[in-house]
């Protein structure tokens, strides 16, 4: 995802209405090699120059494509992007006390809920 955006949009009688896209640039298929050896397990990719407009209404999920230098099977190492499903999926559950979780009056500063 690069960015969100509104364009406006004219229809047959000139009225103007809004589309709300968001820019996206594309990915490579992941690389076969790193695949196979890896029992489909090491989703990587290539950046592309592809960049597509989208109604927001198609975004179906939120992945992470992470920037990895990597050594292929081939013995090129090479700058490729990993999928990471779900960025920050439970991340309130690392154990980290954040004040949204205390509850009482200022006496009780410091007691975190369990």
């Amino acid at each position: 995802m690069q960015y969100f955006t509104r364009l406006a949009i004219s229809d047959a009688d000139n009225n103007a209405k809004f589309a709300d896209v968001a820019l996206v640039r594309m990915y490579s298929a992941p690389d076969p090699e790193l695949l196979q050896h890896s029992n489909h397990v090491v989703l990587a990719s290539q950046l592309t120059d592809t960049i597509l407009v989208i109604h927001i209404k198609q975004i179906t999920g939120v992945i992470a494509m992470i920037p990895q230098r990597m050594a292929l099977p081939s013995g090129a190492e090479q700058e490729m992007y990993c999928m990471m499903e779900r960025p920050g999926y439970d991340i309130s559950k690392w154990g980290v006390p954040y004040s949204i979780y205390r509850e009482g009056d200022d006496d009780d500063v410091g007691q975190d809920i369990e």
